[in-house]
C-alpha cells in the first residue's frame, strides 16, 4: 500500500496551471508514485482512478459555517502574501464540496472533517469516517455538516447513546 507523500500537488485559479497539476497527477497515478493534492473542490474521478490502482485514499475537508468567512480569510491571506482564490467562486465552490461530502464518504477509505468557523483557534475535528463507516464525531455538530451528513449522524449518534 502506498502511504508516502512525496508529491504535494495544488490546485490552481488559473486554467494553464490547473490543466499542468491534472497532468502530473494522472501521470503519478499511472506510474504509482504517491501524491497529496491540496484543493477546494474534490475529483471523484481522481478518487476513483487512485482506488482502483490500489492507493488507499484519504481525505480532508475543512469548512466553516458561513462562506463569507473564507472570503475574508482569503483576502487576509493574500495581502499577506498568500496564495488567491477567486473571490467570485468561493460561496460556490462551498456549496458544491458538501454536495460532494456524501459520495467522497463512500469512496474514500479515510475522510476526516474539521470546522475552521473559530478564527484564530485550531481547527476541530468534527467527524471521521474509515470505509465508509463514521469511527468518531463530535458531540456539537456544525451546520454544515448537519446538511452534509444529517441523517448518518443522527442515527450514529442515537445507536452510541
Amino acid at each position: 500500500m502506498k502511504t508516502a507523500f512525496p508529491k504535494c500537488l495544488q490546485n490552481s485559479a488559473s486554467p494553464l496551471e490547473q490543466a499542468e497539476t491534472d497532468q502530473v497527477r494522472r501521470r503519478l497515478l499511472k506510474v504509482g508514485e504517491s501524491f497529496v493534492y491540496v484543493g477546494n473542490l474534490f475529483d471523484l474521478e481522481v478518487i476513483r482512478d487512485a482506488r482502483t490502482a490500489g492507493y488507499e485514499t484519504k481525505a480532508v475537508y475543512v469548512a466553516t459555517e458561513d462562506p463569507n468567512l473564507n472570503l475574508g480569510r482569503v483576502l487576509i491571506r493574500v495581502s499577506n502574501g498568500g496564495r488567491f482564490a477567486p473571490i467570485s467562486r468561493i460561496a460556490q465552490d462551498c456549496a458544491h464540496g458538501l454536495r460532494q461530502l456524501p459520495k467522497v464518504k463512500n469512496l474514500t477509505d479515510d475522510l476526516m472533517l474539521f470546522d475552521n468557523t473559530a478564527h484564530g483557534r485550531n481547527v476541530r475535528l468534527v467527524a471521521h469516517v474509515q470505509y465508509g463507516k463514521l469511527v468518531k464525531l463530535a458531540r456539537e455538530i456544525p451546520k454544515w455538516a448537519q446538511k452534509a451528513f444529517g441523517a448518518d449522524f443522527t442515527a450514529w449518534l442515537a445507536a452510541s447513546s
